[in-house]
């Protein structure tokens, strides 16, 4: 639910409230701390002083400390600037603001979930967080080797960390071009591939094939339910894709302006998936997980198991996972491993 940029925020922050009062923490020593490539922490400090959550001095000595009390600092004053929690007032089935003249079926649940997320991030202060919490640093969790003895949800969102991972490699690799820092065409080539194969072949296919129709076997409606808008973004994604793989064409053949004609799309498909991505984490799996009852988690599980052995091959989850890592550290933003 909350994006990996703003964890990182958090555990910045809830390090920069342990340190002895007017004492400045390095840029190195935060990111040492927060398991953060330094580069990458150093905008997201500056960032946070743009919002007046942190202050920074040059010099020896210098570095960053909290711009006001830690107990005068929630994780909304943290959270709403990166993840730009206004999108959270939108419908759950579509992009529009809910709207009480026409609610859509799932309003009443979203709305729980949406106003239970944000009443949380809004009374929770700095101060409240444990020094050195595991849970703010950030590792990526490892899909399991026995699906079976696991939910298949649970499986998929260990999915979506991966792709989220990569998505943040998608983000990087736009913000440089258009910064004009260079444009990485063959680590583009490269987040395409991941693209199709890992998150639409292997991840959706899961879904599409697997989970979508169990749903709908239970009474889940596709047209105008929660399976159909799922669906019909995973269209949407696969367009965005196919614009980017044009645009990567049209740079290889010497048209240096396909560049904006990628990044525009790049940014877009950031966007949808990251919107799609907490959907179904925070409240597509939620629904699957009250509906099905043990032996149908296991038939699901089984059914996920046989799409990796027969239909995705051997070994080649493992290689997007690695595929992961590499282009994370080719962009200098390693903040812990995808693979075993």
């Amino acid at each position: 639910m909350i994006s990996q940029t703003a964890k990182h925020a958090i555990a910045a922050l809830t390090l920069l409230a342990q340190a002895p009062p007017l004492r400045y923490l390095g840029a190195g020593e935060i990111a040492a701390e927060i398991q953060a490539p330094r580069n990458y922490l150093g905008k997201l400090l500056q960032s946070l002083i743009n919002e007046g959550l942190v202050e920074s001095q040059k010099g020896k000595g210098g570095g960053f400390r909290l711009a006001r009390s830690p107990q005068q600092i929630t994780l909304f004053d943290v959270v709403n600037p990166i993840d730009r929690l206004e999108r959270w007032s939108n419908c759950f089935l579509d992009r529009r603001p809910c709207s009480q003249e026409s609610l859509c079926p799932l309003h009443e649940r979203w709305a729980v979930v949406r106003d239970a997320y944000i009443m949380f991030l809004k009374t929770t202060a700095i101060a409240e967080l444990p020094s050195r919490d595991r849970c703010l640093v950030l590792t990526l969790p490892v899909p399991s080797k026995r699906m079976a003895e696991m939910k298949p949800t649970e499986l998929l969102r260990q999915e979506h960390r991966v792709i989220e991972r990569v998505l943040d490699c998608l983000q990087e690799t736009a913000d440089r071009a258009d910064a004009g820092k260079g444009f990485d065409s063959a680590a583009a080539h490269s987040m395409l591939e991941f693209f199709r194969e890992f998150a639409d072949r292997c991840h959706h296919g899961k879904e599409e094939g697997h989970l979508f129709p169990a749903m709908e076997a239970k009474g889940f409606p596709r047209e105008g339910g929660p399976t159909g808008v799922m669906l019909y973004e995973h269209e949407q994604g696969r367009e965005l894709v196919r614009r980017m793989a044009e645009a990567l064409q049209a740079f290889s053949a010497g048209d240096a302006s396909a560049i904006t004609a990628f990044t525009q799309s790049a940014r877009a498909y950031c966007n949808l998936l990251r919107n799609h991505i907490d959907k179904e984490d925070q409240v597509l799996f939620v629904m699957a997980e009250r509906t099905f009852d043990a032996e149908d988690q296991a038939r699901l599980a089984a059914a996920f198991e046989k799409v990796e052995a027969e239909e995705i091959g051997a070994g080649v989850h493992e290689k997007y996972h690695r595929l992961a890592d590499e282009l994370a550290q080719r962009l200098g933003m390693t903040s812990g491993p995808a693979t075993p």
